[in-house]
């Protein structure tokens, strides 16, 4: 392969414009490639956007957006619980009156919320048992938005694991012991 070639006019004076750019183009090319590398790694997933035929995945923690711009068409939403556990459900970043309902595996209303304007909807599940949640965004007054809005679920936070015992209550206080006591 021929990197450079004979001068001609054309290439300006003997080709000096082409020689810098012949060198630049491994370095180009390494910066494609890259690029190249970390836009496939998102393309393991299918992106879903709502509304859709069969309802978008929810995960936890992790939060998702979508643009509610057909008022008659609610957008679908699964969650999947797999053990029993508590959640909590939030729809933010409202530019509209949207709501927000849950329902549980059996199809049964579990938790709604209609608060006016473009307030937060925000949903506690507590002790949920397994299985798929169908997580519903509505427009009641026919609001629609441009903008998107964001969507998480989220776990409750581990309890803190305190000790029963502080090792320091169970030593004999003796003020002699305390190099900081002043007499």
């Amino acid at each position: 392969m021929m990197l450079f070639s004979p001068p001609n006019p054309l290439h300006g004076a003997n080709g000096r414009w082409l020689r810098p750019l012949a060198g630049a183009l491994p370095v180009l090319a390494g910066m494609g490639l890259f690029v190249a590398a970390v836009a496939g790694t998102g393309a393991q997933f299918e992106e879903c956007l709502p509304p859709a035929t069969n309802p978008c995945t929810l995960g936890f923690n992790r939060p998702e957006s979508a643009v509610l711009n057909d008022a008659a068409v609610a957008h679908n939403w699964a969650l999947n619980v797999p053990n029993t556990t508590s959640f909590t459900v939030s729809l933010t970043a409202l530019q509209s009156n949207f709501d927000l309902v849950i329902k549980g595996p059996d199809g049964a209303m579990v938790a709604e919320s209609h608060n006016p304007g473009t307030s937060d909807e925000v949903l506690e599940v507590l002790n949920a048992p397994a299985g798929t949640y169908m997580i519903q965004v509505t427009t009641p007054d026919g609001e629609v938005s441009v903008l998107p809005y964001f969507l998480r679920a989220q776990l409750p936070p581990p309890p803190d694991i305190q000790p029963d015992v502080n090792p320091y209550d169970v030593l004999p206080r003796d003020p002699a012991m305390n190099p900081y006591a002043t007499p």
